[in-house]
């Protein structure tokens, strides 16, 4: 049930919109104002860049803008804007995947670097374990990776990233069991 602050919140946001459905762009500017930096943590734990996340953001909110009409004010506005920022966040990484795929195949083992030893003193079994893990989440499938980091990182309820994925909670679960059983396995050396 939404508490008076977020009932006030939706009315405000409701009020903004239809400002700027009727011209006035100082209201879009402060919609983005209210939810760009809940954007960015979003969009930065899925790409780990910060040019990248920045890039993203504006994605967003143009395709906000341009959607606003769209927008049913029945609903709350943020989860509205979050699931446009994954689906962008998503359709970058999957272009980049491919990229990266077509990029490997076209390489020969001559010019793949070798890479130089780390030095022992900064391979602390804590830093190595985080980057094992971070290595790890970025290797799991583009769906499983998506669903571990909203549930984990922005500590989203399964209905949650059901309604913003478009996919079920069975599906959810799911795919956040197979993406914990791969992590497990691929950091069982730690």
């Amino acid at each position: 049930m939404p508490t008076i602050t977020q009932e006030w919140n939706n009315k405000l946001d409701v009020w903004l919109i239809g400002k700027v459905l009727n011209g006035n762009a100082r209201a879009f500017e402060r919609l983005v104002q209210k939810y760009q930096q809940h954007v960015y943590r979003t969009i930065i734990r899925m790409v780990k860049d910060h040019g990248t996340a920045d890039d993203l953001i504006q994605q967003t909110f143009i395709k906000v803008y341009t959607n606003l009409d769209k927008f049913d004010t029945a609903y709350p506005f943020f989860p509205w804007i979050r699931r446009i920022a994954v689906n962008e966040t998503l359709n970058l990484l999957k272009s980049k995947s491919e990229q990266r795929k077509k990029s490997i195949e076209s390489l020969d083992d001559k010019h793949i670097p070798v890479q130089a030893w780390d030095n022992p003193l900064r391979n602390m079994e804590k830093k190595e374990f985080i980057r094992q893990l971070e290595r790890a989440v970025n290797d799991l499938p583009l769906e499983q990776k998506t669903v571990f980091i909203l549930r984990t990182q922005e500590e989203m309820s399964y209905q949650e990233i059901a309604d913003d994925l478009d996919i079920s909670v069975g599906t959810v679960m799911s795919r956040l069991n197979r993406a914990r059983c791969k992590l497990k396995t691929a950091l069982l050396d730690y």
